[in-house]
């Protein structure tokens, strides 16, 4: 078994944890295959000899796994690695919220127990596209939570005409807009007031950001919608963001967004269900009065 760690920034408190599972992973005779910046940070607590890599073209389908530790946005950036090979990803929380790195530090011992005995879910996640494949994003311009566009002028707003399948749905006028997938409804989308959505869903939502016209809302439509979005304002320019990854665009641009022919593949362990998720996530059934 082959198996990758990724980490884009660890604590000396996170040391313990990596050294427990470096060393059960080597109970189960599997030698891991480190981050170089990783590995490079381990070294000033940790003396580690292993392989390592540093691009995406240094991954291929011999692995089986990528173990991404951190948070949730951690579990973003190992999408550009995992994703083109088609390898899962197991998401160890070291952050906060953890909706989408489930496995809590004192799982890790039966999370590798599961593994190893093949007594876990692959859960399939869609991905959102973005055309034209612009190169400020390099060669990977699809996003897990959400594709957003965002004006940079905190006094002035954008104008986003949007049309569905070639039919126009409305011009938003606000801070901006994010087409977000089932996995993003917990996400931005859902502190824009956007509906929460199980994994498996086929859909996308259309959700404005702080939006000029309190009436407009967030709307849900098939993911096999081709969503055209041309972006105007007194403005020359625009954020656009790739879940956690964010450039400067032109505006008077037309931008199209689609699922992905390409997913995401998530290791969920038995309990791990994403309602108990959110229940526990967001504290649902608790009473918070006191």
């Amino acid at each position: 078994m082959k198996i990758a760690l990724f980490a884009r920034s660890v604590h000396p408190e996170d040391f313990g944890l990596i050294q427990k599972l470096i060393k059960l992973l080597g109970q189960f005779k599997v030698t891991p295959v480190f981050y170089k910046p990783l590995l490079d940070r381990l070294q000033d607590g940790l003396k580690i000899d292993a392989e390592t890599f540093e691009r995406h073209s240094d991954i291929d389908q011999s692995y089986n796994f990528i173990f991404s530790i951190g948070g949730d946005g951690t579990l973003l950036d190992t999408l550009g690695y995992a994703v083109p090979n088609n390898i899962p990803i197991m998401g160890i929380n070291t952050g906060r919220l953890g909706f989408l790195s489930t496995i809590s530090p004192h799982q890790i011992d039966q999370a590798l127990d599961c593994l190893m005995n093949h007594e876990y879910k692959i859960e399939e996640r869609s991905l959102v596209e973005l055309k034209p494949a612009l190169s400020l994003f390099g060669d990977f311009n699809l996003a897990l939570n959400e594709i957003s566009i965002q004006k940079r002028n905190p006094t002035t707003m954008l104008t986003i005409n949007v049309s569905v399948d070639g039919e126009y749905l409305n011009s938003y006028w606000g801070d901006g807009i994010m087409i977000a997938t089932p996995t993003g409804s917990t996400a931005y989308s859902l502190s824009c007031g956007g509906p929460i959505m199980t994994p498996d869903s086929k859909n996308l939502i259309i959700t404005p950001i702080a939006p000029h016209n309190l009436t407009v809302r967030p709307i849900v439509v098939p993911d096999t919608s081709r969503i055209s979005l041309i972006i105007e304002g007194r403005e020359s320019s625009f954020i656009l963001g790739l879940d956690s990854r964010t450039q400067i665009a032109t505006a008077d641009t037309t931008l199209e967004v689609s699922r992905s022919e390409a997913i995401a593949r998530i290791v969920r362990l038995p309990g791990n269900h994403f309602f108990t998720t959110i229940r526990r996530k967001l504290a649902w059934g608790l009473d918070l009065r006191n």
